[in-house]
């Protein structure tokens, strides 16, 4: 079996089906670590540099299962393309990166597709049900549960360097809730920040239509959980 997938074959497999780019969403505060060092990163990682960066619920299982060196990507922008039967926003943060899927015949080394989240895995081994182990197969279940699946990676043997594969980045726009405009302020900060470390590309706003549930989730959170997603922390 093959143990990683074909890089080469993976980017044009992914370039017959349109998609051009990857996604990786996540807090202010890791996002600011990212541009802070040109680079996306896995948790791993920033949490060897001592970098601020916050916590996940999928923290435990990630570091169980041998995948806190690992980052992980989307093929799609989740929140704008629904998960499932349902649009809401990306449960990882308000912040998305939008990058291109030339790294993977230029930088990107070793990859794996799993076929969906860690926290939902029942097995620990990557090698058995939770990951494709031929290309041929992701293929041909490429239309099934197609929100569910990642793309990940090892950072040990690369770096996906935003000043080179990063397009644009993506906040989610949130209304003045508890009259605080979160969505702006996180604005403000990640432009701030792009600016600071010389880092080029198109950052907006997210505009949804009624049928995302992403305003209303927000309403309903507690400001201690709003400030975790939309603003800045201390190491």
């Amino acid at each position: 079996m093959e143990k990683y997938i074909n890089n080469k074959k993976l980017y044009e497999f992914l370039l017959s089906k349109g998609i051009e780019n990857f996604f990786h969403a996540n807090t202010l505060t890791t996002s600011c670590s990212f541009i802070q060092q040109n680079k996306l990163m896995s948790r791993g990682i920033v949490e060897s540099l001592g970098l601020p960066q916050t916590s996940q619920e999928s923290d435990i299982i990630d570091k169980k299962y041998g995948l806190w060196d690992c980052i992980f990507l989307d093929v799609y922008d989740l929140h704008k393309e629904g998960f499932g039967n349902y649009k809401r926003q990306n449960l990882y943060g308000p912040i998305l990166f939008k990058l291109s899927t030339k790294c993977l015949i230029e930088s990107v080394p070793n990859v794996r597709i799993i076929k969906e989240n860690p926290v939902n895995w029942e097995k620990c081994n990557i090698d058995t049900s939770n990951a494709y182990l031929k290309l041929d197969e992701y293929i041909e279940n490429f239309g099934d549960n197609t929100f569910k699946k990642m793309i990940i990676f090892k950072e040990e043997n690369f770096n996906l360097f935003l000043d080179k594969y990063l397009e644009e980045v993506i906040i989610d726009s949130t209304s003045s809730i508890k009259e605080v405009n979160y969505g702006k302020r996180a604005y403000d900060i990640i432009l701030k920040h792009m600016e600071s470390n010389n880092l080029q590309c198109n950052i907006k706003m997210r505009e949804c239509n009624y049928d995302c549930y992403c305003k209303k989730n927000y309403e309903e959170m507690s400001s201690k959980e709003l400030q975790k997603l939309f603003l800045m922390k201390e190491k």
